[in-house]
């Protein structure tokens, strides 16, 4: 696409055209493509064929004072149910537990803390951020800004490594602001853990 001439593109699936309007183009060889669509402040990025199809979803959202409330540019999953096994708050570490095909209490002394994981923003719904800036549902008084962060049992975020035998060290992001009760950080966590001996 020409950069000085924004009237005229090629798309291979969707693109968003005159501040907003979402336009499909055709199957390509049989292969459905990706459907972008504009809901309030969220701009969810979908493939059809997928069977949790709103894997991505860019939020423009500004940031909230209080647990759960995340940043502008954020990324979540979408349509991703909670489960019931366990109350997630906002602010807590979720797992997906692949079987029930629900988010549920991750903990840093089970194996759930090595699977995917997502941030709580709402006490009941679909909506999990998957990465970004999100308040927690802790303090961050005593911690320093850029701070590691990790996983800690019953879905914390804690400022140091796990030490407990059998426990998963699994870093969840960095500490952004000292806020007293609801901390901001960057969410992002990491494919790779560490099992304490």
């Amino acid at each position: 696409m020409p950069i000085n001439s924004p009237e005229s593109f090629q798309s291979l699936g969707t693109a968003i055209v005159n501040g907003g309007e979402t336009q499909q183009t055709s199957v390509i060889n049989g292969v459905q493509g990706i459907v972008t669509t504009l809901t309030g402040s969220e701009v969810v990025i979908s493939q059809p064929g997928l069977s949790r199809p709103n894997s991505t979803v860019f939020s423009q959202a500004n940031l909230g004072a209080n647990a759960g409330g995340f940043g502008k540019d954020s990324i979540l999953f979408k349509d991703w149910p909670y489960g019931t096994q366990s109350a997630l708050d906002k602010g807590e570490i979720c797992y997906w537990d692949a079987t029930n095909g629900v988010w549920e209490l991750a903990s840093s002394s089970s194996f759930n803390a090595t699977l995917l994981l997502g941030m709580a923003i709402e006490s009941t719904g679909q909506r999990v951020i998957k990465r970004g800036f999100v308040r927690t549902n802790r303090s961050f008084s005593t911690f320093s800004i850029g701070q590691p962060l990790y996983l800690g049992i019953d879905g914390q975020v804690i400022g140091v490594k796990p030490t407990s035998a059998n426990n998963y060290v699994r870093l969840v992001g960095f500490v952004m602001d000292t806020d007293s009760t609801a901390g901001l950080m960057f969410f992002t966590p990491d494919v790779n853990f560490e099992t304490v001996a």
